[in-house]
């Protein structure tokens, strides 16, 4: 009989460099980018990524979640890396986190305390 092994999951941060963004919602503006990979500890398949960058919202520097893609359609290794993204944008010293509601699902953002605003195309949430 097989035993289960406890899977250990690893969030990998990979700085991607800076670069034009031109989203027509955010304007444009140069920006850094990073990509957020969520994988089993010594594998090498990719379960969800996510990419963030740091434009200017409101006035202020912000983390921006771009998109979030589960390679397997699993909503918990999303929540993880919206998680992970959030842990992150408090060691930055950043006060809230937007996310995109057209590329991740507003569901998924709800569940994870974000909230709609203003211009309706993104969603913030206060960590």
């Amino acid at each position: 009989m097989k035993k289960d092994k406890k899977k250990i999951l690893r969030v990998s941060i990979s700085y991607q460099g800076t670069m034009p963004v031109t989203d027509g919602h955010l304007g444009t503006c140069m920006d850094d980018c990073m990509r957020l990979t969520l994988s089993i500890d010594g594998c090498a398949d990719t379960l969800a990524y996510a990419v963030v960058n740091f434009p200017e919202i409101d006035g202020r520097k912000v983390l921006f979640i771009h998109e979030i893609f589960s390679c397997r359609n699993e909503k918990t290794e999303e929540g993880i890396l919206l998680e992970a993204a959030a842990d992150v944008a408090v060691q930055r010293g950043y006060i809230c986190i937007y996310a995109d509601k057209w590329k991740t699902p507003e569901g998924l953002l709800k569940r994870s305390g974000f909230q709609e605003t203003d211009g309706n195309l993104l969603m913030k949430k206060v960590v």
